[in-house]
């Protein structure tokens, strides 16, 4: 998904000359929907629009988001963006989305926008839009769900910078060599997860694991999450013949209570009013298990996550959008969630749900075990 934004004074979008959306200060976006994109597409880009500091603070610096600024959203389908003018003179536009894949994309990248407390306003898909608007700085800027980084959080301040896709730092690391060829599986049907694995540059098959979540587990609450992660690899591990399983499993812990995910909207509004204002931990146990040699390292990284003080209308508000309904503690740091966020101390990526240097650590660890046993075995 694409969103080519700029920061208006005013913005309207009309269809044969009557007015559909029309906002004073505010964001307009034209936004394209891509074949494949997901739920995950509409919520990174929903995030990034909502949380953008690009409106003037009182000293005059570009320090405010859209939401604190008090501006609205203006939001028109714009397929174009997926021209691709590579060959001859005439766009193609094969990999725009067909509507009936894409408008639900844009009505669910609507419906975050507002659950995060924003009006908005909307063009016409597929309609012969004219839109007409005051760029207000001027400030332009382009999104591209495709090529999102990971983002990593200042320790102390909890402010955020995009960094080198992991892909590329992978490059740079000798040991990284060792996983080349080695079949990987991720234990794991979570998107997130998925994602940042994959921008650690290495190829993998996902095979869910099916396994008993509920019983059976220690109370503490680092083991409890180190025994679901090795649950996960062993079971995984039982259907191959060969093979790297990495699992991971995620809790929030507050008060020593371990939060999970939530049941239904009642339970994530009882997580999220517990967690609003204070600090709380995350915990991510990794397990990489070698199938053939049955060799298994985990190990549990820990993150500590400040929320800002939120109202009751504003979390029943991000508990509609639909996004904590699937995630530890009801809220997704990558996703709306992070406007909760005040700052945090440790891992990003261990809140999104995957510690990626700790899964490096780990695979290569494994990896160069089995490496120096073969080796071992021809001596």
């Amino acid at each position: 998904m694409r969103a080519l934004i700029q920061r208006v004074t005013n913005a309207r979008v009309s269809v044969d000359g009557q007015s559909v959306g029309a906002i004073g200060s505010g964001l307009l976006a034209l936004v394209g929907v891509r074949r494949g994109d997901d739920r995950d597409d509409s919520e990174w880009i929903a995030g990034k629009l909502a949380g953008l500091r690009v409106f003037r603070d009182r000293d005059g610096k570009m320090n405010l988001s859209v939401v604190d600024a008090g501006g609205r959203v203006l939001l028109v389908p714009q397929f174009t963006l997926y021209g691709d003018v590579r060959r001859g003179r005439r766009p193609s536009f094969e990999k725009a989305a067909r509507p009936e894949e894409a408008v639900p994309l844009l009505d669910d990248l609507q419906a975050r926008l507002e659950s995060a407390g924003l009006e908005v306003e909307t063009g016409e898909f597929g309609a012969m839009m004219t839109v007409d608007l005051v760029n207000d700085g001027p400030v332009t800027l382009m999104l591209d769900s495709a090529t999102r980084n990971v983002s990593r959080r200042d320790a102390t301040s909890g402010s955020a910078e995009e960094v080198a896709p992991t892909a590329d730092r992978l490059a740079l690391l000798e040991e990284s060599s060792r996983l080349a060829g080695v079949p990987i599986v991720l234990a794991s049907a979570s998107p997130r997860r998925r994602d940042l694995l994959n921008e650690i540059g290495l190829s993998f098959e996902v095979v869910p694991p099916n396994v008993d979540e509920s019983t059976g587990l220690p109370d503490d609450p680092e083991a409890h999450a180190l025994a679901l992660a090795e649950r996960k690899a062993r079971a995984v591990a039982e259907s191959r013949e060969e093979g790297v399983v990495v699992a991971a499993d995620t809790i929030v812990v507050v008060d020593g209570r371990v939060f999970g995910k939530p049941e239904d909207e009642d339970d994530a509004l009882r997580m999220l009013k517990t967690l609003s204002g204070r600090a709380h931990l995350v915990h991510t146990a990794v397990s990489v298990l070698d199938v053939t040699p049955g060799r298994l390292e985990s190990r549990v990284t820990t993150t500590r996550v400040k929320f800002r003080a939120a109202s009751e209308d504003e979390l029943r508000r991000y508990i509609g959008s639909g996004e904590p309904m699937d995630r530890a503690g009801a809220y997704a740091i990558q996703g709306i969630g992070g406007l909760l966020v005040a700052g945090i101390e440790g891992d990003y990526t261990n809140v999104v749900g995957l510690p990626v240097g700790v899964t490096l650590d780990l695979l290569t660890s494994v990896v160069g075990a089995r490496s120096a046993e073969r080796t071992g075995e021809v001596r």
